[in-house]
Formats: C-alpha cells, sequence, structure tokens
C-alpha cells in the first residue's frame, strides 16, 4: 500500500526543500512529479508549498531561513514527542538546530544534527500525519543516511528514537550497508560515504520513484538540473543523484516499488 495516515516513531514521514527560489522550485519540482501545490497563505509561513499527487501530500518546499543557508532536501522522523526527543538528542552527543515549535493544528516539530553532524527533522503529527502517498512514482521511496561515524550514528538513532539496525546482504562486494529497523520493518538506509563521496559532510539522501530513470534524468536536465551521478544499475533498481537548478540535490530511483 502507498497510502499512509501516520507513522510510528522513528520512521521517515516527510520531507521538504528549502530553496533559494519558492517559485522556481515550486515549477521545477510540479513539471518534474507532477506535483501541484497548496501554498500557505500565512505570510509568516514565507510562501511554504505543500506538494501534492493525486490531491495527496506528498513533499513539502519553502524559503531559507538565512541567505547564507545552503538549498537542501530534509528528512524528517516521526516522534511521538518532540521536546522529549530533543532532550535525547543532546544527551546522545547531537545538536539542536531548531528547538521544538508548533505549527499550530498541525503538529510541533524540530531540527537537529545527529552526533556525526547529519541534519535532519522530527515531526510529531497531529493534524499533519505526514507523506500520505510515498513508494510510487512521484514519492518519497527511501532516505538514506551518509556518514563515515556509522557506529556512533546509529547508537545514536538507537538511544534517542529507539530504533534497530540490521546488516544488509550485499554479497560478494564487501559494502556494508545498515537497514534502519521499526518494528521489525526496514524504514531507511544508511552507510559509509564511498570515495567519491569523500568530499561531502554526513547528510541524509531523499530518494524519488520514477517509473523511468533515464527519462526523469533528461527531463530534470531539460529544466535545468545538474547531474551528479548518473543512471546506474543496481541490485535496488536503476538510480541517480541530481541537483535542482537551485542547487538541492536528491537521488531518483526506478525500483518498482508498490508497497
Amino acid at each position: 500500500m502507498s497510502e499512509r495516515d501516520g507513522y510510528p516513531q522513528g520512521v521517515p514521514c516527510w520531507a521538504d526543500i528549502s530553496t533559494s527560489d519558492v517559485e522556481g522550485g515550486r515549477a521545477f519540482y510540479g513539471e518534474l512529479f507532477g506535483w501541484e501545490w497548496e501554498i500557505s497563505p500565512d505570510p509568516s509561513y514565507g510562501g511554504y508549498s505543500t506538494a501534492l499527487l493525486r490531491g495527496k501530500r506528498v513533499a513539502g518546499l519553502g524559503g531559507r531561513m538565512s541567505d547564507d543557508q545552503p538549498v537542501t532536501w530534509t528528512t524528517y522522523l516521526a516522534v511521538d514527542d518532540a521536546d522529549k526527543f530533543a532532550t535525547a538528542v543532546l544527551e546522545g552527543g547531537g545538536a539542536l538546530v531548531a528547538p521544538p515549535m508548533d505549527i499550530p493544528g498541525e503538529g510541533r516539530f524540530a531540527l537537529a544534527q545527529d552526533s556525526t553532524g547529519a541534519l535532519f527533522g522530527v515531526w510529531q503529527a497531529q493534524a499533519h500525519r505526514g507523506s500520505q502517498l510515498v513508494n510510487e512514482p512521484g514519492t518519497v521511496v527511501w532516505n538514506e543516511l551518509i556518514t563515515s561515524g556509522l557506529d556512533r550514528a546509529m547508537a545514536f538513532y538507537s538511544t534517542a528514537l529507539g530504533v534497530d539496525w540490521q546488516d544488509m546482504d550485499t554479497g560478494e562486494s564487501g559494502m556494508v550497508y545498515k537497514l534502519l529497523q521499526v518494528d521489525g520493518r526496514t524504514v531507511g538506509g544508511a552507510m559509509a560515504p564511498t570515495p567519491e563521496m569523500a568530499a561531502l559532510p554526513p547528510h541524509w539522501t531523499i530518494y524519488f520513484e520514477v517509473a523511468d530513470a533515464e527519462a526523469t534524468v533528461a527531463k530534470a536536465r531539460e529544466l535545468g538540473a545538474q547531474v551528479l551521478s548518473p543512471v546506474t544499475p543496481t541490485p535496488q533498481g536503476p538510480m541517480a543523484t541530481l541537483a535542482d537548478p537551485q542547487g538541492g540535490a536528491f537521488a531518483v530511483i526506478a525500483s518498482g516499488s508498490t508497497e
């Protein structure tokens, strides 16, 4: 089932991008993924926009808090209590970037860095219960932590959120890949950076499902995107990494997932 109405603690539940060009971002992602937009009428939210697919919430887009903030996609993990989580972040060696705050009637969120410096958000749901569609073309299908401090990061998330980790069988490659587990279900992944990623800081990568990776990359290029890594075959499906016209990095994959 690709429709969702809530998420257990520790499960990626929302994704949004902070961009330098809100209108340009809406135009790019709307054309690329077929999203329509619901724009907040409250001026205090700076034109924060909710992406809709078939009338269902799938992601968000808003302006940056300052000009020196990088354009970036943020993964949000579900929490039962954002304030309790904030305390656990500090106890686990992480840092609070934005303390828990309310979106009236919608939920409560915070932004944090884990013990290795990777930025992520948490969402305590009220009326807004997270992404309503996942794992189909035009929606988020995977969230992946990339950090050189893999063991330290796993300990952080396990302590702060109560999640588990499992080794993924990567065959003869020798690659170490960890699967994020909540209630025995795989909900995300983590790995150390490859040599090509060595210059990147720890971060969460968001993967969007697409029907055809090659066609999506070609369309993204026409819309002004940069191809950071070309379409590459993997056991999970062909994937590529892109940067939107404002520099926001994301990945696409044609995994055929309908879970």
